[in-house]
């Protein structure tokens, strides 16, 4: 686990969620937040808030990146739902919270580093219909990161980590 790419894809997510409304218990956060788009937009106001919200995320674990968001964002969070007990189940569980929303649903994933070694990731999904969309976790930057997955690759490597989630209602 890469807690420092975890830590920009919290900060993505949380920067999507203040945009759609929802409140941010973080003054420094919301006050950074509010600066995007700007004239000192850029990389170096990503890290900033990156470095925010890295203080409410421990290691990066999900249990950690869970219980901090549920520390900025309180009764909003949903976290690890139950979408059922085989594929098509948490198929069209993941499809209905998705339906609707402004903000990306956040899943963990069982990946291979370069060097072989399994770790979990924690990925901003926004889309769910004939591929996974996956959104670059670091969009201060100019590398686009984003992915794609079969709709049975992604199922296979979220079930693999846990089937672990986020989402906000």
């Amino acid at each position: 686990m890469d807690a420092t790419l975890t830590a920009y894809t919290v900060t993505t997510f949380l920067v999507m969620a203040h945009r759609a409304g929802f409140s941010v218990d973080s003054p420094a956060f919301v006050g950074l937040a509010e600066r995007i788009g700007g004239e000192d937009s850029g990389e170096d106001l990503g890290k900033a808030l990156v470095a925010v919200v890295q203080e409410h995320l421990g290691d990066g674990s999900p249990d950690l990146v869970i219980a901090g968001l549920k520390r900025l964002l309180g009764e909003a969070v949903v976290a690890d739902a139950s979408y059922g007990d085989n594929r098509d189940a948490r198929l069209a569980g993941i499809r209905r919270t998705l339906f609707g929303h402004s903000t990306p649903w956040l899943a963990w994933v069982l990946e291979r580093s370069p060097e072989g070694s399994l770790h979990s990731t924690c990925l901003l999904v926004e889309d769910f219909a004939d591929k996974v969309v996956v959104m670059d976790p670091n969009p201060f930057n100019d590398i686009d990161e984003s992915r794609r997955y079969s709709i049975s690759e992604f199922l296979a490597i979220w079930e693999l980590a846990g089937c672990r989630s986020l989402s906000l209602q």
